[in-house]
């Protein structure tokens, strides 16, 4: 079992191709979750343990990893040796789909949302200055976008 974001297609291919050449079979579960269910996950989780994702990270996993499953999709789903399965880890509950729900979701509109609820929590007081600027990115002051952000 090898738990991954597949955020990386060349190395998620790499890995499946390694499976299957030592004979084994390949199990996929792309699991997606709603990106701003993801920060606040996320922020719980540094709040418990200090570990933080910047807002960037996120993104770009949730992206790497639509793409990814998509191309591995496209050139496996007739193979035998590899199986496929698409759930989506919601808000209410976590139900079976297919490749549809695999859509890598766009920059812009993310970057916002996730700011934007970041800036809740951090104005709510639920996160420290020093957690907010380091889940932000560089540059990062409460409230306003990151250096070279839009």
């Amino acid at each position: 079992m090898l738990d991954s974001t597949f955020s990386n297609a060349e190395h998620a291919t790499r890995l499946l191709n390694d499976a299957l050449e030592a004979g084994k079979a390949v199990t996929i579960h792309y699991v997606t979750r709603p990106l701003g269910e993801a920060l606040m996950g996320m922020i719980d989780r540094a709040r418990s343990d200090g570990r933080v994702v910047t807002v960037d990270q996120l993104i770009k996993s949730q992206r790497g990893a639509a793409e990814t499953v998509r191309k591995l999709w496209e050139r496996y789903q007739e193979d035998p040796r590899v199986r496929f399965h698409f759930l989506d880890n919601g808000t209410d509950s976590t139900s079976e789909g297919g490749i549809e729900i695999a859509i890598p979701q766009n920059y812009t509109e993310s970057r916002k949302l996730l700011d934007d609820l970041l800036d809740r929590e951090y104005a709510g007081n639920g996160i420290s200055e020093a957690t907010y600027r380091r889940i932000r990115g560089s540059g990062a002051e409460p409230g306003k976008p990151p250096e070279g952000g839009d």
